[in-house]
């Protein structure tokens, strides 16, 4: 059976095959939006939702762990820089290991 835009729960029955023609058309659009079967496509520009990444974990992680809140602002910055730098030092790591570790201990053929 194929799935329509009337199936999915919230969705319009007012929806056509060739867009959305309803005055809900915003959320018939968010209906149909499946987040780990489509995902965003960002492989261009990845790099740059690290930083609100890092900043994010560093903000989680340190609310629960700083004994006193006056530190809280200055170890998020030096976290989130840690996370930053580990990211790019891992990154070099593992290009060097593919480009000459890994030729180096691959039998040839």
């Amino acid at each position: 059976m194929i799935a329509d835009a009337t199936a999915i729960p919230g969705a319009s029955p007012f929806s056509s095959a060739h867009g959305f023609s309803s005055a809900h058309g915003a959320l018939d659009l968010l209906a149909l939006y499946r987040p780990f079967l489509d995902p965003i496509d960002a492989h261009r520009y990845w790099f740059v939702l690290l930083l609100p990444l890092a900043i994010g974990i560093s903000f989680a992680y340190k609310a629960v762990r700083v004994p006193d809140l006056r530190d809280f602002p200055r170890q998020v910055v030096v976290m989130t820089i840690q996370i930053i730098l580990a990211m790019i030092g891992l990154g070099i790591a593992f290009y060097f290991f593919v480009q000459f570790i890994v030729p180096m201990i691959t039998p040839r053929t």
